[in-house]
């Protein structure tokens, strides 16, 4: 398997088990997370996919976390009706060990690409998977312990990632 095609399962992977957890949840803040964390992985495969045909790489911004902020402090409001959930927990934590794993993936090529273009590409999707572990981190704080995450919820994390 080339780089190419080892990058598109992870992002594979990634689609469906953010689609896979948006579907299970009915939180509505949750789904929109999942969601988002899909439509990002989705990007990422496009971007892969234009890196393998050879062909330029455009759109290459910032993840924006304002509309993740946006439903984290939605789901602050209602904080105090939420209930830790252990199951929801490790689901949340197998996530995280996939993007992990993708963005150790990401910089170990980065470090060997040749092409300053090709380079670039895979530290931005390195740095892209490092701030979906920054969304994923604070899911799992706020389902582990909800009250006690929204009393130190000021966006710390989230906003490192910007």
């Amino acid at each position: 398997m080339n780089i190419f095609e080892h990058a598109m399962k992870f992002e594979r992977e990634g689609v469906v088990l953010y689609r896979r957890l948006a579907q299970k949840t009915r939180d509505s803040g949750f789904k929109n997370i999942f969601r988002w964390l899909a439509e990002q992985e989705e990007r990422h495969q496009e971007i892969i996919g234009k890196m393998k045909a050879g062909r330029p790489v455009t759109g290459r911004g910032k993840v924006n976390f304002k509309r993740i902020k946006h439903i984290f402090k939605k789901m602050k409001v209602h904080v105090e009706q939420m209930e830790a959930r252990p199951a929801a927990v490790a689901a949340y934590k197998s996530a995280l060990v996939v993007e992990k794993r993708s963005m150790v993936f990401y910089e170990t090529r980065a470090g060997a690409a040749k092409n300053p273009e090709e380079r670039e590409i895979l530290e931005m999707l390195a740095g892209e998977e490092a701030k979906h572990i920054i969304v994923l981190e604070n899911l799992i704080e706020f389902m582990a312990e909800p009250l006690a995450w929204a009393e130190d919820a000021e966006f710390v994390k989230l906003d490192k990632g910007e």
